[in-house]
């Protein structure tokens, strides 16, 4: 972890976003370094609106594991959600995906995080011609979204039956056609 480079992407980072700083694959962290991600996680971080969570720092450092927000779906957050709220979602990251504003994801944590289990919040029926996944349309993380994907978006017995899966076995909250054009 570099102070210069680090410093640099803490003024930068666009105000209000979700940052997660994982330091698992660290050695050493210079007390500089420890000093101004405390300071950015403590203070100008909340002054400039962001969560910003911790992860991976090993216990001499006195910064636990606090993470803020949810950057792949978890069992806690499928069984409180509603499905008005997992659509508010979907609308959400789609305006992220259309305005070019995703948010930075973590794909390796997420992977080893939903290998044994994925809790998806919504299943989605899409195209299977389409060239953009449901998960880049609605920025979602791996795991978070069960994809069904048919041609021409036709509902038949074995797409039927994989919603039902995701209904009735992956505890979705939301089915979700999304339209071909």
């Amino acid at each position: 972890m570099n102070r210069a480079s680090l410093d640099k992407l803490f003024s930068e980072a666009v105000c209000g976003s979700s940052l997660l700083i994982d330091a698992s694959d660290t050695d050493y962290i210079d007390p500089g370094v420890l000093s101004l991600i405390r300071d950015f996680k403590n203070n100008r971080g909340p002054a400039r609106g962001f969560s910003v969570s911790l992860h991976g720092f090993r216990r001499r450092y006195n910064l636990g594991d606090d993470i803020q927000f949810a950057d792949y779906s978890t069992r806690e957050l499928q069984d409180r959600v509603t499905p008005e709220q997992v659509l508010e979602i979907l609308r959400e990251g789609n305006l992220r995906f259309q305005n070019g504003r995703r948010l930075t994801r973590d794909f390796r944590r997420q992977v080893y995080a939903t290998a044994e289990r994925q809790t998806p919040l919504a299943a989605v029926l899409s195209c299977i011609d389409s060239r953009v996944p449901a998960e880049l349309v609605f920025d979602w993380g791996i795991g978070d979204i069960f994809s069904v994907r048919v041609a021409g978006n036709v509902l038949g017995s074995k797409s039927l039956g994989s919603l039902e899966y995701g209904v009735g076995v992956a505890g979705v909250k939301l089915v979700l056609v999304l339209g071909h054009t």
